[in-house]
């Protein structure tokens, strides 16, 4: 994926810009504590077509049973194993997509358009793995509709996700500490 109009922000602008959402899956202090974890975060804001988010293999906020057969919901206890889903595989799958249209229209009817597509993601500088953090429907509804569309991207990215986010696909902390 190739970023356009690439600008650094602060964490603070980072954190004003999930207050501008609405359904931001992560508090402030949440924000905060990871990115005092993590070392070396960084934070942006970028230009990237909808088609390049989707190449990239960008990862949803959703998780589906092992069988790729129901989404799981979030509040569900978490005994049943879970996969993230990339937007692309949802895109490809018309019966989890379909299921996942019908309860994003159902929950979001009154919500305002936005006049701007926009989303924030969680990125891995190692791997490339990048997890929408929201703008999940907004994505979703643009894909949909065929043409690509220019989103604007808030990010937060680091090459040292401890613990990992879910779209990194770099080894465990135990991995590392076994490869010694």
């Amino acid at each position: 994926m190739r970023p356009r109009g690439e600008q650094p922000i602060d964490l603070e602008a980072f954190l004003a810009a999930c207050r501008r959402e609405v359904e931001v899956p992560a508090d402030e202090a949440t924000i905060r504590r990871v990115a005092a974890a993590s070392g070396e975060v960084r934070y942006r804001t970028f230009t990237a077509s909808s088609a390049e988010l989707v190449a990239a293999g960008v990862v949803t906020a959703w998780d589906t049973d092992a069988d790729r057969s129901r989404f799981i919901p979030t509040d569900a206890p978490r005994a049943e194993p879970r996969r993230a889903i990339a937007l692309a595989e949802l895109l490809a799958s018309p019966a989890l997509l379909a299921a996942k249209v019908a309860e994003l229209e159902a929950s979001r009817a009154d919500r305002p358009a936005r006049p701007t597509p926009r989303v924030i993601t969680l990125h891995c500088a190692r791997c490339d793995g990048r997890w929408l953090l929201d703008g999940n429907h907004g994505l979703l509804t643009i894909c949909r509709a065929g043409a690509p569309v220019d989103v604007e991207v808030a990010e937060m990215t680091s090459p040292a996700w401890r613990p990992s986010i879910r779209a990194c696909t770099c080894p465990s902390v135990e991995s590392d500490e076994s490869d010694g």
